[in-house]
């Protein structure tokens, strides 16, 4: 073999082999700080990738790591920020999961209608595990803009729904249909909706709230009895103060210290049923992706934060 052959031959067996691609190694790094949690971490390390390689394939991928951690961070302007990007791209691989938490977002911001735009994307998605939380999100916007009708439908629709994923929602919702019954004047329905769900749930933290609310729907039915006797049951908390000031709306004819008192003199201030726990439980699909609720707002004002229950969903953070 000649020299100059050998010569060749000798260079390409000191070349390496295939490199390797930087910017592929830093994206899953960022995917491992994303599931263990380390989120400070990842939205440093996240935001040095997209500085460093802004063409790269997995540009958007990482965006979508980045907004996921901002939003576990509560930094939720920021998340909703990228999200919005995101959501804007064709065929993105996590799109349903980016449409949930951009939705999440918005309504914790007061964005109702762009809220319900992006949750409803969601639940029409193939993404089986975000249908049910996002169907009670749904409910919570609507609630929120004091839709009761549409509101009570979809916290009507998680309680049919066969998903086990469904159990974990149905507290809050049940608890969001009462609130919807009465506000609607569904008097009956109300009684009978909180009387279920206090038979169900009798040690509730919310069970004082309901008891408060079913003497009041027993008194504008013209039911002072049963009225009392359910401001009497609404033991030491927050609520017991207008129970005592509901009762004598609602003595048995004939009592001598009967006096009139308009409607909902013992009312308690209506909630969300979303306002109580930051977050909430997950579900898995597919043995990749994770969402969990955490509702987003309070029944007793807009934007305000209620003794209640919270917001739904961690989209998946595997590696892609």
């Amino acid at each position: 073999m000649g020299a100059p052959l050998l010569s060749v031959l000798a260079l390409v067996l000191a070349l390496p082999g295939p490199l390797r691609d930087e910017g592929d190694d830093q994206y899953h790094y960022i995917v491992g700080l994303c599931e263990r949690g380390l989120h400070e971490r990842a939205v440093r390390e996240a935001d040095a990738f997209l500085e460093s390689f802004p063409r790269h394939a997995r540009r958007d991928s990482c965006r979508y790591r980045l907004a996921t951690s901002l939003f576990e961070l509560d930094r939720r302007e920021e998340a909703r920020q990228h999200l919005a990007r995101l959501s804007r791209l064709s065929g993105f691989e996590f799109a349903p999961e980016v449409w949930f938490r951009l939705g999440q977002c918005e309504l914790e911001r007061g964005a109702f209608d762009a809220a319900s735009q992006a949750l409803q994307r969601a639940r029409a998605s193939d993404r089986e595990y975000l249908r049910v939380p996002a169907e009670f999100l749904l409910g919570e916007a609507d609630f929120r803009r004091e839709r009761f009708g549409p509101a009570g439908e979809h916290y009507a629709a998680v309680l049919r729904a066969e998903d086990p994923a469904a159990a974990e929602y149905a507290r809050d919702a049940g608890y969001g249909l009462c609130w919807c019954s009465f506000r609607l004047g569904q008097l009956d329905s109300a009684v009978e909706r909180i009387e279920a769900f206090l038979e169900r749930w009798p040690a509730d933290p919310l069970a004082g709230e309901l008891r408060l609310l079913l003497g009041e729907a027993h008194l504008e039915s013209g039911r002072p009895e049963p009225a009392l006797a359910e401001y009497r049951r609404v033991e030491e908390g927050p609520h017991r103060p207008a129970a005592l000031r509901g009762a004598p709306c609602a003595p048995p004819p004939g009592w001598p210290w009967a006096r009139r008192c308009s409607p909902r003199t013992a009312s308690p201030t209506p909630r969300a049923p979303s306002s109580r726990r930051r977050a909430r439980g997950r579900t898995r699909a597919r043995g990749r992706s994770r969402a969990r609720a955490a509702p987003a707002c309070s029944r007793a004002s807009a934007g305000a934060a209620s003794s209640r229950g919270t917001t739904p969903g961690r989209p998946s953070t595997s590696a892609s």
